[in-house]
């Protein structure tokens, strides 16, 4: 379901979820619907790899820190995305979040 077919629905749920959903990180956003799409495929330690990696990439990514900023330090609520808005998240922003990390980073079952 697309933040349009919630437009179209037109209940109130749907107008409270669209909205809540288009306050978050764009870039969040994109990347957990490819995770979902991909994770559907996958087993679980697969799964589990795949959210390790992009965990990693949070971590360092400018929207993570912004939402710590906008919620925890000045508590203005306003984080400033970047980008601002799900039209200027590129593919190319979303897949590589889902590339492999350096040697020896990756996470993997068992000893």
């Amino acid at each position: 379901m697309t933040s349009e077919h919630l437009r179209a629905e037109g209940s109130g749920w749907a107008r409270s979820t669209r909205d809540g959903l288009l306050a978050k990180s764009p870039t969040g956003l994109k990347v957990t619907w490819e995770a979902l799409r991909q994770g559907r495929n996958l087993d679980l330690a697969s799964c589990l790899a795949m959210e390790y990696r992009l965990v990693c990439r949070f971590l360092v990514a400018h929207d993570f820190c912004e939402g710590v900023r906008a919620v925890l330090e000045d508590r203005d609520g306003r984080p400033r995305w970047d980008p601002p808005d799900l039209e200027r998240v590129s593919d190319e922003a979303v897949a590589a979040f889902f590339e492999p990390l350096p040697p020896g980073e990756e996470w993997s079952p068992g000893p």
